[in-house]
């Protein structure tokens, strides 16, 4: 367990030692919060199909964004960590487009997928995966986990407040 906090406190502080992040960091963070306490304000309100794919086109972006960072730094290199994560997000981005596009899964599987809590999450994570170069081990995979449901908590709570002062 002390290594996964570990590495919870490596994701959370590689912002800070890397400043040049914050230029992506900043709109995934702004974006989650504004966008989920939106649907926390209007709870019959739902997502889009539309509001779906701009979703999935979000992550074709960063998966291209991050694989011209590698690109850059001289570090594609494929089989490398880095480059599987850009070319993963890169892929992810795609196949829920074109599932988003063509509403082939159901709406209630594609709203949850699609939706901007993973999708901007994954975002998040991969862009300090490739900027910080973290091992791609179960260790990051457990500390993205946790620090996915304590979003997820986090969010829930400011939600609830923001119910309670309506």
């Amino acid at each position: 367990m002390n290594l996964i906090l570990e590495r919870i406190g490596q994701i959370l502080s590689s912002p800070i030692k890397d400043p040049s992040m914050f230029w992506e960091i900043i709109p995934i963070i702004i974006t989650i919060f504004i966008i989920e306490l939106y649907f926390g304000k209007y709870k019959e309100e739902e997502l889009g199909w539309n509001s779906a794919l701009s979703n999935s086109l979000a992550l074709i972006y960063v998966g291209t964004n991050l694989l011209h960072y590698l690109y850059l730094q001289n570090r594609i290199h494929f089989g490398s960590a880095d480059t599987i994560v850009s070319l993963g997000v890169l892929l992810i981005g795609l196949v829920t487009a074109v599932l988003d596009f063509n509403h082939i899964l159901p709406k209630r599987i594609t709203f949850g997928i699609s939706s901007v809590m993973p999708i901007y999450f994954l975002s998040f994570i991969a862009i300090i995966f490739v900027h910080e170069q973290l091992i791609l081990d179960m260790i990051t995979v457990w500390a993205s986990g946790i620090m996915f449901l304590c979003l997820i908590v986090f969010i829930k709570l400011i939600q609830s407040f923001e119910r309670l002062s309506l």
